[in-house]
């Protein structure tokens, strides 16, 4: 199947659930009032609770599900078991695990002065409830923390351009952060000062590697890339006492892997 339309049938089918299922959901039991003052406006204290604009909760919000469910775990998903797995669990996923439950959780922290699930569960249900959500909270950032060990360790093993556009992004995440909040700078302006920057970081990382069909890539011949490779075999050395990489490559004295 071509994969216009996967887009296309992924396109009508989260239209379709958005339209019939999302929005009567949030029209019939959640019953979302713009009105209705949040604890952001009802406690502003500058720290924990501040307004904000949509755009910048729009973009917080967006970077901390996407990442786990319909991006890592799609493509995940689609090294081991195929496609079709994956796409169904993207269409399927997001449409009725994503959705209602994400923004029911955000909405009821909302309704509850802004406390987390936990101390929710604690007031309504029993204080045995909230040890029990810490419990499977706990085991649950362990298993995500791991998965996501695993895949940058691979991308910053195999990529040593990575790391570099990494840095850039967090050193602008910081400085978009204060631009908006405390120089008052617009958050558009910001925004499209932040990811140009980024995406120059990211075209800077493999500039003058050596790339040849057939061939490894030759990333010492690469400023950036090159330093940062030259940087990581260093602190191999460093962390091993001074003894060979294992996984390193063969010794042309003996001929054998290390």
């Amino acid at each position: 199947m071509s994969s216009l339309w996967i887009v296309v049938i992924g396109a009508v089918v989260i239209y379709a659930a958005y339209t019939f299922y999302a929005r009567r959901i949030d029209r019939t039991i959640i019953q979302a009032d713009p009105n209705r003052a949040t604890p952001a406006r009802m406690y502003m204290d500058g720290a924990d609770f501040m307004p904000t604009s949509r755009f910048v909760l729009y973009g917080y919000h967006f970077k901390s599900i996407a990442a786990a469910g319909p991006i890592v775990g799609v493509i995940t998903a689609a090294n081991l078991w195929g496609w079709l797995p994956s796409i169904l669990w993207l269409m399927i996923g997001v449409s009725f695990i994503g959705w209602a439950s994400d923004y029911s959780a955000i909405m009821l922290a909302v309704r509850n002065d802004g406390n987390s699930l936990s101390a929710v569960a604690h007031r309504l249900i029993s204080p045995r409830t909230r040890q029990i959500m810490f419990l499977f909270i706990f085991f649950y950032l362990i298993l995500v923390a791991g998965a996501f060990v695993g895949i940058m360790a691979a991308i910053l093993s195999a990529r040593p351009d990575v790391p570099f556009g990494i840095v850039v992004l967090a050193v602008m995440g910081l400085v978009a952060g204060y631009a908006i909040y405390r120089m008052r700078a617009s958050i558009i302006g910001v925004t499209v000062l932040t990811v140009g920057i980024t995406i120059l970081a990211m075209a800077f990382g493999p500039a003058g590697a050596t790339f040849q069909a057939g061939k490894p890539t030759d990333w010492s011949t690469a400023p950036i890339a090159g330093a940062l490779q030259h940087l990581d075999q260093q602190e191999w050395r460093v962390v091993q006492g001074g003894r060979p990489d294992p996984c390193g490559p063969a010794d042309p004295g003996s001929g054998n892997r290390r």
